[in-house]
């Protein structure tokens, strides 16, 4: 067996994308406001349905109907993924008072969670000195409101029995509340608000939320609502949007009234460095013009400039009426719609299918077959699946008849197709992928020898098999040296398929984004390089990240995109398939980055509760099988895959999991299964920090060389201690 011994720098790996923590500031918030706070804190992390589309219902859209048939057909109500209310005082619609009002808006909202959308409430409470509405500017000092003994705490507590009772209402139905007290806090117009040249209160006004936030959660046990901090955009340059901020023990998520013909959100920057998901609270053209906004129009400034944005509430006038309706408001992949709303399921199920199986078209796209070259095959496939990753579900492979007579089973895996996008400047630019076309089947493959071959499409779900016409193909002849092996000459070396050896000079790489691999592959082949460990299991191109049973086609493109390089520059890979791992249940102490990015875990509906399971219930290492059959269904037919390591690291993993002879056992299953389905028979390997596992996992004839990583500065004892 070959021994490797790799030295590695410490490095840290960034997220790709800003992801807020998830736990709701309320200490005893209900399962639902926390999954919807979850829910909108990874939006920025998607490259498709990232927006939740939201509107601000009008009066004439709240008033009650004698014929509720007779609404329109287009009602938004039907569409957007959120509706925006209004609890003011006194109550605004029909001159109804103000209990009336908000139980009939609170049946609108009920209704509305029902039907799978999700809901959001303005307050603008009176005034507590002089009983007027909230534009009545005349009041007192803000301290008086949460001083005991003062009329005008008297009158705010009235206020706030008032409404906790109707939002009461709304938790007793299940209904979570984005709860959005004070809005335009940073304006003047509302009682709440600095003017001049009143002194800027900024303490005063934080005890008022900490005073309302207290007497909710605490008090009234109001723990369905999620609290939102919103400022005025209009207004930054002149009293910041941040300035009034609360703190982060008493907020879930910072938004902005954003009224702006141009799309311009003053304050933006300033609002995302608070660490909250952000959400435009009102979004409309600027006040008093005539203009109308609509959501292509709105989208294509938001991808550009505001792209950590996780949701948007429309005014209730000012949008082109078909913008929110119709298709305005689906064609944009990046924009919810009330059925787009992924955050109840376990998985989101985005690549669904129901229906009959049936192999419609397989079409060779490699128009040249030349040996040495990959070559593509496109199947067009209809099925019946819940996720196409699951090979238990769907199962599709070719089977490819070589010249030479050899039967080769290749794995097809399912694809779609990105480009990569820069948006913003500076600082807070951002790479995004971008889908490029439909999702699809595809097989790829790597011609041997020249001669003909044919491929034969095989495809089972739950309701049998089927099988496509055999499609034939050549291949013209050309040189390669074939896969990379473990020496038959002398087993502590490599060589190529041709004899050739292949001694590895390279680096470890744990990078991104994808400008910093086009530069330092292609200065490490400038310089000599020929290999590079590359870990796959990193945030970066990660397939298993975020909820079970839907994998990150992004991720996967990106992945492309390395591996092409390194074929035109001639750099080994060895794809390092998963790392240090501590799974715990939510809430849990946890060890070094969130384990909530990872599908197994229990709170992203995986198998396992800590670590232990991923490596001893039968279904995580099902799951993580059908993540190899993906990994070499995708990259398997390189050359370039210099070979498998399973994890890095394995000895590191949560202490109380470091179960010698369950970690063996699983290496050696999940080897002998990438045997089992790798028709170029890539070699297969595992890592480790210490020596203390290393009998057992270098003795494995599945483990075709070992790993030991080392940070210590070598010294004659430590050598000879250490020798194999």
């Amino acid at each position: 067996m070959f021994r490797v011994s790799i030295i590695l720098p410490f490095f840290a790996i960034a997220q790709t994308a800003t992801m807020w923590p998830a736990e709701p500031v309320s200490p005893n918030a209900t399962p639902e406001a926390k999954r919807i706070l979850e829910y909108l804190s990874r939006l920025p992390g998607r490259y498709d349905h990232r927006i939740v589309s939201g509107r601000h219902l009008s009066a004439v859209e709240t008033e009650p109907l004698a014929d509720p048939d007779a609404r329109p057909r287009s009602d938004l109500r039907n569409r957007v993924g959120m509706i925006s209310l209004m609890y003011s005082s006194p109550a605004r619609i029909s001159g109804a008072p103000a209990a009336l009002s908000r139980s009939h808006l609170n049946r609108i909202l009920i209704d509305y969670w029902k039907a799978g959308g999700l809901v959001t409430l303005s307050f603008e409470g009176r005034n507590p000195w002089t009983g007027g509405d909230a534009r009545d500017v005349n009041r007192g000092d803000l301290s008086e409101l949460v001083t005991p003994g003062t009329e005008a705490n008297a009158a705010w507590l009235k206020e706030l029995d008032s409404v906790a009772k109707d939002l009461t209402e709304l938790r007793d139905a299940g209904v979570v509340v984005l709860w959005r007290p004070f809005p335009s806090v940073n304006g003047d117009w509302f009682w709440w608000g600095q003017r001049e040249p009143e002194a800027f209160q900024k303490d005063k006004f934080v005890d008022l939320w900490r005073h309302m936030f207290e007497y909710f959660t605490q008090v009234k046990h109001l723990n369905n609502l999620l609290w939102v901090y919103s400022a005025d955009s209009s207004v930054h340059r002149r009293m910041s949007v941040t300035a009034y901020f609360p703190g982060q023990e008493y907020c879930d998520i910072v938004g902005m009234d954003c009224y702006s013909s141009d799309i311009i959100w003053d304050g933006y920057n300033n609002m995302v460095r608070l660490g909250k998901p952000f959400g435009a609270t009102a979004v409309g053209p600027s006040k008093g013009t005539p203009d109308m906004l609509d959501v292509d129009r709105l989208m294509a400034r938001v991808r550009f400039w505001y792209p950590l944005t996780t949701y948007f509430v429309a005014s209730a006038d000012g949008f082109a009426a078909d913008s929110l309706d119709g298709p305005g408001l689906s064609k944009d992949p990046w924009v919810i719609s009330r059925e787009d709303l992924a955050w109840k399921i376990t998985t989101r199920r985005r690549w669904q299918q129901n229906a009959k199986l049936a192999i419609n078209r397989v079409e060779l796209l490699t128009k040249h077959p030349v040996c040495w070259k990959r070559l593509d095959v496109r199947i067009d496939l209809s099925a019946t699946f819940e996720t196409p990753f699951d090979a238990a579900q769907i199962q599709v492979d070719a089977h490819v008849a070589t010249p030479s007579g050899r039967i080769m089973e290749v794995p097809a895996f399912f694809d779609q197709p990105f480009e990569r996008q820069v948006w913003g400047g500076g600082h807070y630019s951002e790479e995004a992928m971008v889908e490029a076309g439909p999702p699809e089947w595809r097989v790829r493959f790597m011609p041997g020898q020249a001669g003909k071959y044919s491929v034969t499409i095989r495809a089972r779900d739950g309701s049998g098999s089927v099988q496509s016409p055999p499609l034939t193909f050549s291949a013209e002849t050309a040189p390669g040296p074939g896969y990379i092996r473990v020496s038959r000459k002398d087993p502590h070396y490599f060589e190529f398929d041709d004899g050739e050896p292949f001694f590895a000079i390279g680096m470890n790489i744990a990078e991104h984004p994808l400008s910093e691999y086009y530069r330092y592959i292609l200065r490490l082949s400038q310089n000599g390089g020929n290999f590079s460990r590359l870990w796959i299991g990193s945030e970066y191109f990660g397939l298993e990240l975020g909820r079970m049973g839907d994998y990150r086609l992004d991720n996967a493109w990106r992945l492309d995109q390395v591996m092409e390089l390194s074929e035109r520059l001639g750099i080994y890979q060895e794809l390092c398939i998963d790392w240090v791992r501590h799974i715990t249940s939510r809430g849990e102490p946890r060890r070094g980055f969130d384990p909530e990015d990872y599908a197994y875990s229990t709170s992203n509906g995986g198998p396992c509760a800590g670590m232990s399971d991923f490596f001893t219930l039968p279904e995580a290492p099902r799951l993580f099988k059908n993540r190899l059959r993906y990994i070499v269904a995708r990259w398997g037919y390189s050359p370039n895959v210099m070979a498998w390591e399973l994890w890095n690291e394995i000895d590191l993993i949560d202490p109380k999991a470091r179960r010698v002879s369950a970690i063996v056992s699983w290496n050696e299953e999940m080897c002998r299964y990438l045997k089992s389905i790798d028709p170029w028979q890539h070699l297969t390997t595992n890592s480790l920090a210490g020596r203390s596992m290393g009998p057992a996992l270098w003795s494995l004839t599945e483990n075709e060389f070992a790993q030991r990583h080392g940070y210590s500065t070598p010294t004659p004892q430590n050598v000879l201690t250490s020798v194999d």
